[in-house]
């Protein structure tokens, strides 16, 4: 009685368990093998896309370094445009601070001023040959050619030696 029991305690509802179970691992399995192709073809798209990438990010850092370069070049070339018209040697334009073309205008007369570098040039010398101030505050030698005739010819030989017997005899 006590079998009868039992097998009446378990409520029969009419499903087979087993097949249910079998059922359920077969969608389980099949799911699983879809989860693998799609776990695949993630990885493909990804590799795809990072060599994709990987192009473009060189791409990229190639026109910021062009455009860093070209940036640089307009750069030097305005400084060189304002320190000449402003008469700065190359050693000074390289201390102009600014980014446009009155930035460095103005940077350049500040640094003109501070130093008191004249600006102007008096090449219009009186000829007697002294030296003359130059654009930087400099003196600027007034040369003659070596080729020049002198004032007084040199003497020859026999007028020096006469010179100095009549040195000597006077002593």
């Amino acid at each position: 009685m006590s079998d009868s029991n039992s097998s009446q305690t378990a409520p029969d509802t009419g499903k087979d368990w087993q097949a249910e179970a079998e059922k359920w691992k077969a969608l389980a399995r099949k799911h699983e093998e879809q989860a693998k192709v799609n776990y695949e073809e993630l990885q493909r798209l990804k590799a795809a896309s990072d060599a994709s990438k990987s192009e473009m990010d060189k791409l990229r850092e190639q026109l910021a370094a062009l455009e860093k370069r070209t940036a640089e070049a307009e750069r030097k070339a305005l400084l060189a445009e304002v320190a000449q018209a402003k008469g700065l040697t190359p050693a000074q334009a390289r201390r102009l601070q600014g980014n446009t073309r009155e930035e460095l205008e103005a940077d350049a007369d500040d640094l003109l001023a501070a130093f008191g570098i004249a600006r102007k040039q008096s090449e219009s010398g009186s000829g007697d040959g002294k030296a003359t101030v130059g654009v930087f505050g400099r003196p600027k030698e007034r040369l003659k050619p070596g080729a020049a005739p002198d004032l007084e010819p040199e003497p020859s030989p026999d007028d020096l030696a006469d010179q100095v017997l009549k040195r000597a005899r006077g002593i």
